[in-house]
């Protein structure tokens, strides 16, 4: 439990790695995998969207900050596992993730 509080759309991503926060300025701003950017857009999570902490009353915000950053680091690892080269993924493979092969599997 990490006491965030966020939608059921957007806490499915987080769990799975496919959004994270980073520490900014304006505090945590998401990230989004690029896989999902686009699909996600309709349902309102956009790259930058700040998170509001003002719930946490961070007596403990040093343990916070250490659980973001290796959330975020987490995140970091699967968009560079995720990152393919084009020529050496077979077409039929190419042809087999289609928009709904990605919703089935959870990854949007």
């Amino acid at each position: 439990m990490n006491g965030l509080l966020l939608g059921a759309h957007a806490d499915k991503r987080f769990d799975r790695y496919l959004m994270s926060f980073e520490e900014s300025r304006a505090g945590f701003t998401s990230v989004l995998h690029p896989r999902v950017r686009t699909a996600v857009a309709s349902l309102g999570l956009r790259q930058g969207l700040v998170l509001d902490t003002s719930h946490l009353g961070f007596g403990n915000e040093g343990r916070f900050r250490r659980y973001m950053a290796q959330h975020l680091s987490r995140h970091r690892t699967v968009v560079e596992q995720d990152k393919v080269t084009p020529w050496l993924v077979p077409l039929g493979a190419m042809r087999a993730m289609t928009w709904p092969t990605c919703f089935s599997r959870g990854w949007i």
